[in-house]
């Protein structure tokens, strides 16, 4: 068993109480003491208990993390940012994976208010659908201070990307290299999805166009080469949009197969602005939807709620415009 406080002060040949003032920074004692119980705690290899600690400040130095799935490439790239701004502030951050279940959330949740952590931030438009479905949540909410990115809840702050527009200017972007017949292929089920197909469909009736369509579809190769295969999709349409990078880059795959040729024949759009758009050949044009940008707003709200020690006066809603960023799979030159 490791060495106590009370260790440390028999040691020492100081009060329990003055061990504690040393542990936790306080003025009231002097150099010389210090410096003789920090060199026991040195001796003993002692370690102070960060819950014992927290109790005492009022924190724990701890954030919770919350994603859908750990094999959300774009999620990662946003709790990436997370915790670096955080382990700068000498701040932990453990990640939860929660699936799709509110059951699991709220157990999660729970876990995490018994464990005495300071705030917490969710990733991803789906949490928004999740922490609304049950009251439970809503109330466990109201307890720990809590960011959305790409969502927003009552009694949270949201971070919000503008993906509505960045497809807008997707179809904006295939209307000036002459693409008129245009398809918008769905490959998730969200909010953030929602708010996409919802800017294809706008855009593409303020440029006028007769001929466009989007269909809901499993994101896989086979599914989609069978899906291209049925619908005859490559003649029917010279400009693709997907509603992430991954599902254009299974698109091009599946035109190259089928002997189109991109952008010549179809022109492809992504969105995430992923590795898979850069290292795809030829690369995907995208809508970059700023996912570092999501994670350091999130972060800086919560230590602005944290540092001031309650909640802000005012409901924070932010938006960050994504841009389209042009390569190969869109550009004719």
């Amino acid at each position: 068993m490791g060495s106590t406080i009370n260790d440390i002060a028999r040691e020492a040949g100081v009060s329990i109480a003055t061990v504690s003032r040393v542990i936790n920074g306080s003025a009231q004692v002097s150099e010389e003491t210090k410096k003789k119980v920090k060199k026991v705690m040195e001796m003993l290899n002692y370690s102070p208990s960060l819950i014992a600690r927290g109790l005492k400040l009022k924190s724990m130095k701890n954030i919770a993390l919350f994603v859908s799935s750990f094999l959300n490439v774009n999620h990662m790239r946003i709790a990436h940012e997370i915790n670096s701004h955080f382990s700068k502030l000498d701040y932990d951050v453990v990640m939860y994976e929660t699936g799709n279940s509110t059951e699991g959330l709220a157990r999660a949740m729970k876990r995490i208010i018994e464990k005495g952590m300071d705030g917490a931030i969710f990733i991803g438009s789906s949490f928004q659908v999740l922490l609304e479905k049950s009251e439970e949540t809503k109330k466990l909410i109201s307890s720990i201070p809590t960011t959305i990115a790409n969502g927003w809840v009552e009694g949270t702050y949201g971070i919000f990307v503008d993906e509505y527009k960045g497809m807008k200017d997707a179809v904006k972007h295939l209307v000036s290299i002459n693409r008129r017949r245009l398809l918008y292929l769905k490959g998730t089920d969200s909010i953030s999805s929602d708010n996409k197909l919802a800017g294809f469909i706008d855009g593409c009736k303020e440029e006028g166009l007769e001929e466009f369509t989007h269909i809901r579809s499993e994101n896989d190769i086979e599914t989609t080469r069978r899906l291209f295969d049925e619908r005859n999709l490559a003649s029917k349409y010279d400009g693709i949009i997907c509603d992430e990078d991954n599902y254009a880059l299974v698109v091009i795959k599946t035109l190259k197969h089928l002997g189109v040729r991109v952008p010549e024949d179809v022109a492809v759009i992504g969105c995430n602005n992923s590795d898979f758009s850069s290292l795809s050949s030829p690369g995907i044009t995208t809508v970059n939807n700023k996912p570092e940008d999501q994670g350091i707003e999130c972060a800086i709200i919560l230590n602005e709620i944290l540092s001031k020690g309650s909640r802000l006066e005012k409901k924070i809603l932010i938006t960050i415009e994504p841009e389209l960023v042009i390569r190969e799979s869109t550009s004719l030159s």
